[in-house]
């Protein structure tokens, strides 16, 4: 877990369980010290395709160790269907849209990706990735972002990619979608009220 105090909280990175649908990264674990970094979940839809989501996040906890919120995430996700990967990355809401986020791997060229979507807590940004591309991710040490605040100030920060080559090629947990509970079309037939006893 790596650890860094910021005016009396602690922000730390931790794999988050990630949704593979968009939205915001949800379901981390209570306990950080416990998780591993880049975790890999999957899950096999109806169609018999496998979606796998490889995702890191940074957290902000408070001095009693309880997480406050998520700062930012990046996670990629695969299907088994075809060789594709796309990496969102999602960082603070109140920033400026339109220069984008820039993203870099190390001392590796910086990329530059528009925020294609806002949620009520974060922007998101979508990135094609290329095996090259993940081939920098796992010879990397940090995935570096940088953006800019509604007030034009530079925001800057790191994710550490040990583990990432770990958790990309593993196979993966395999999640269990819930599936819904199908209502009986069998008529109700209503209980007879009791007999009114004779006076």
């Amino acid at each position: 877990m790596s650890l860094k105090i910021i005016n009396g909280l602690k922000l730390f990175t931790i794999a988050a369980v990630a949704t593979v649908s968009v939205g915001v990264t949800t379901g981390y674990a209570a306990e950080a010290e416990k998780v591993e970094h880049w975790g890999k979940k999957c899950i096999t839809n109806d169609q018999h395709i496998r979606l796998c989501t490889v995702a890191e996040a940074l957290f902000i906890s408070g001095k009693d160790n309880k997480i406050i919120s998520q700062v930012m995430s990046v996670r990629l996700i695969t299907a088994s269907n075809t060789k594709r990967v796309k990496m969102f990355v999602q960082v603070p809401n109140r920033i400026l849209l339109q220069p984008g986020l820039q993203i870099k791997i190390d001392g590796e060229k910086t990329r530059v990706a528009p925020f294609r979507v806002c949620f009520d807590q974060a922007c998101e940004a979508e990135i094609s990735v290329t095996d090259d591309y993940i081939n920098q991710l796992k010879k990397g040490n940090n995935i570096k972002l940088k953006f800019l605040l509604y007030n034009n100030v530079t925001s800057e920060w790191s994710i550490p990619l040990k583990g990432f080559t770990a958790g990309y090629d593993s196979k993966g947990t395999e999640l269990v979608i819930p599936k819904p509970v199908a209502k009986s079309n069998a008529p109700v037939n209503p209980k007879p009220l009791p007999a009114t006893p004779k006076k």
